[in-house]
């Protein structure tokens, strides 16, 4: 049963949910429409919704959180993949509403999402 922890980031209250132990899934799966993964897993040109943020592991993770919240990463909004690096994925390139964001893969992590379509 997953244990999820309501805080409040950058003045919302938000639903953490604990990240899995192993969370890699290789470069090559796809994730299925409806799936609950985290938004550095998700392919290019994925559509998706947030839903919240992984548990924070340290106080680091904290901020990150507050930070990518200060920069429209909440719960409800949709989430699309544009672009990622060569190297190792990252970073990762993704819109929110009117504005494209440059994410490191350990951020990405941090923001839990629902997959709604591929293209």
């Amino acid at each position: 049963m997953d244990a999820h922890i309501a805080q409040t980031v950058a003045g919302f209250t938000v639903c953490t949910m604990p990240a899995e132990k192993d969370s890699a899934i290789p470069e090559t799966a796809r994730v299925s429409a409806g799936a609950s993964v985290a938004l550095n897993n998700i392919d290019v040109h994925t559509e998706s919704v947030i839903l919240g943020y992984a548990a924070p592991s340290n106080a680091e993770d904290v901020r990150r959180q507050r930070r990518l919240a200060e920069l429209g990463f909440l719960p409800g909004e949709r989430v699309r993949v544009v672009s990622r690096g060569w190297f190792k994925r990252s970073p990762v390139a993704v819109r929110v509403a009117d504005s494209t964001f440059a994410l490191r893969d350990d951020e990405a992590a941090l923001v839990l999402v629902q997959v709604l379509s591929q293209s």
